[in-house]
């Protein structure tokens, strides 16, 4: 029986009582009935009508399966066209409220994507109607070619295992509207959305997807190819191996050959240290500090499988990196090698970092040292918490330094939630003055108030504690959503409600590689 309906049944029921009440002594005079009957006759029926109104009420609840903030649900929930939801986290549910909070349209589709991937496995009816709800936002509300495409790109591979050939033809049409909506393909700030639409439709289409990269021009015709090949490596390496060798710039081929290598390494060692060997005599035909980049990134690869090998190339890189005489790269190569050292030895990763936290202190140029020192505080909280807030705190400008605590925190989330919520609390509450902004000029950041940065790290941690401290998670998240909701810029205020949605739906990363 639907709740309306019971409603009316209880109205009626208390119209009907009330009548005969009155009727009862006028109809039947030689009853005797007083004041005294008709009060106790009447006590009778509000007690009555009270039992069923609350019958009524919790009924709905109790079967709707509608589940608290946070835990896990039971029973059916059929809300928003979902199917049973016995084993859904109950913060994915908050996270959807927030996700449909989000006024633009870009951004509410980015969310409700977001927690449609997370219910996919748990609840595919669900998936699908907020998948169709994503369709309408793009194609009626999203008028810009890039955020348009995009948002069907998110939504393609999301439908990748529930739908394939519905996903296969939205990447078509996003690929129709995008050379249609702008003057060329290449008509685009940094990276065209078509590389993008290779990448996703590869796992479909190799062929059509090879077709749209070698379409592309420049930087994004390689970026998309090797993309394709990477995507390939696991299904058809030969075929990978085919679009990789076609790459007309060797240096192209280091990234993908290293991850070839990769995908083959469980199955053809052999060839796998083939490929490497070839991405090796690449990199070691690079000259100078250039060739630190390949060199971490094939290490990135190989310390899967062969630490010492890996420990070789980074012994190689750093050494490099010493012989850099600019400051600020130095201190960049160092941290870029630290994130690859510390899978397999995080006390020479700290040691590095400490090494780039001396040279930073040469840096002469304020602001390049102050954001060395935020990626670095950043890297360093995987692996000594207390250093990596020690190395945000010197950070002199305070935009970056809130935003470097603000990164230790979410790092730290899984791995220390009590210390990371104590620094994301130390983050000042308080909106940037005059002074602050007139010795501190950063212009785009200027009306953005701190708290901006203590929003998004209480909402991390929140998402990290969910699962194992519900009560926790919740007094977090309302504290990260009413801080998000005082921030007057609406694009700001939005940008920490989406980050929020991605920390509740999804595993924070432990450590930044």
């Amino acid at each position: 029986m639907g709740q309306k309906t019971a409603w009316v049944l209880v109205l009626g029921v208390i119209t009907l009582v009330l009548a005969g009440v009155w009727a009862t002594p006028r109809l039947f005079p030689a009853l005797g009935w007083g004041l005294n009957e008709l009060n106790q006759l009447s006590g009778i029926a509000s007690l009555a009508v009270a039992v069923g109104a609350l019958a009524v009420t919790l009924w709905p609840v109790r079967s709707s399966g509608v589940p608290d903030a946070f835990g896990t649900a039971v029973g059916d929930n059929d809300s928003g066209g979902g199917g049973g939801a016995r084993d859904v986290p109950r913060h994915w549910f908050e996270a959807e409220r927030m996700a449909r909070s989000i006024t633009d349209p870009y951004d509410r589709a980015d969310a409700l994507a977001e927690v449609a991937e997370a219910f996919v496995e748990h609840d595919p009816k669900r998936t699908r109607a907020l998948l169709d709800e994503i369709e309408r936002i793009a194609c009626r509300s999203i008028t810009d070619p890039h955020r348009r495409v995009r948002t069907l790109l998110k939504l393609a591979e999301a439908l990748i295992p529930l739908a394939p050939e519905r996903a296969r033809a939205l990447l078509g049409e996003a690929e129709h509207f995008f050379r249609t909506a702008t003057r060329s393909a290449t008509d685009h700030i940094f990276r065209t959305p078509l590389a993008e639409v290779s990448r996703v439709l590869a796992r479909l289409d190799p062929a059509e997807a090879e077709r749209i990269a070698r379409s592309l021009t420049g930087f994004d015709r390689t970026w998309a190819l090797g993309d394709v090949a990477s995507v390939l490596a696991v299904a058809d390496p030969a075929e990978a191996e085919r679009i990789i060798s076609s790459l007309s710039r060797s240096t192209d081929r280091v990234g993908p050959l290293a991850r070839l290598a990769g995908a083959v390494a469980g199955t053809d060692p052999q060839h796998a240290r083939a490929l490497l060997r070839e991405a090796q005599r690449i990199t070691r035909s690079i000259p100078g500090s250039n060739r630190i980049g390949y060199l971490a990134t094939v290490a990135r690869v190989v310390v899967e499988f062969d630490p010492e090998e890996a420990r070789a190339l980074l012994e190689e890189a750093e050494h490099l990196a010493r012989a850099t005489t600019h400051p600020p790269r130095r201190a960049e190569d160092l941290v870029m090698l630290a994130r690859v050292v510390a899978e397999i030895d995080p006390q020479h990763a700290r040691s590095l970092l400490l090494e780039a936290q001396r040279v930073t202190g040469s840096v002469k140029d304020a602001d390049i040292q102050a954001e060395e020192r935020a990626s670095l505080a950043e890297v360093m909280a995987g692996l000594d918490l207390a250093e990596a807030e020690r190395i945000a705190r010197f950070v002199n400008d305070p935009y970056l330094r809130a935003e470097a605590l603000e990164k230790v925190a979410g790092v730290a989330a899984e791995l220390d939630p009590v210390g990371a919520e104590r620094i994301a609390r130390s983050i000042r509450t308080q909106h940037i003055d005059r002074f602050v902004t007139t010795f501190f000029p950063r212009q785009g950041e200027a009306s953005r108030p701190l708290e901006y940065h203590r929003a998004l790290a209480l909402g991390r941690i929140a998402g990290a504690v969910a699962d194992h401290d519900p009560q926790r998670a919740r007094t977090l998240l309302e504290e990260a959503e009413r801080i998000a909701r005082s921030i007057t810029a609406i694009r700001d205020r939005e940008s920490v409600l989406l980050d929020i949605v991605r920390a509740l739906v999804r595993k924070v990363p432990t450590k930044v590689l």
